[in-house]
């Protein structure tokens, strides 16, 4: 059986059915790459911010603030929490695989799990006084 779509051209059913299998793979494919999000999973929050996919509710009690739609997959109370200030001296609430060199992590003072903590600067030695014990600069 042939489908006449104009007088030059003619295309089979076999051919369409092709077409439209390859364009519902193509969809599939692409539907598969949409990561779902996990609770306590990592997130990125407003600004770029590092994040964790809490309740809203241990969100606020810890101190952060929180947004919609970056925990895709998850309960509607389950949002993207950050926390950009702890700790003092310039910390911030992050992954702890996150925190770089010439920084430590504090923990008990970010909301969510264990691996989200509160990523501080080391602080700037400046030399040592006549005991041997550690000058810290004042910033």
């Amino acid at each position: 059986m042939r489908i006449q779509q104009s007088p030059r051209s003619s295309i089979t059913l076999v051919d369409m059915k092709l077409r439209i299998v390859a364009a519902l793979a193509a969809l599939l494919s692409t539907l598969a790459t949409v990561n779902a999000s996990v609770v306590n999973g990592k997130c990125t929050g407003s600004g770029g911010a590092p994040g964790v996919c809490i309740s809203t509710s241990s969100c606020t009690a810890g101190g952060g603030i929180y947004i919609t739609g970056a925990c895709p997959g998850t309960p509607a109370d389950i949002k993207c929490c950050t926390k950009t200030s702890c700790g003092g001296g310039g910390g911030n609430c992050r992954w702890t695989d996150q925190c770089g060199a010439k920084h430590h992590t504090v923990s008990g003072l970010c909301p969510g799990p264990n691996g989200f903590k509160c990523c501080v600067p080391d602080p700037i030695v400046c030399g040592r006084d006549a005991e041997g014990n550690e000058k810290r600069c004042i910033p």
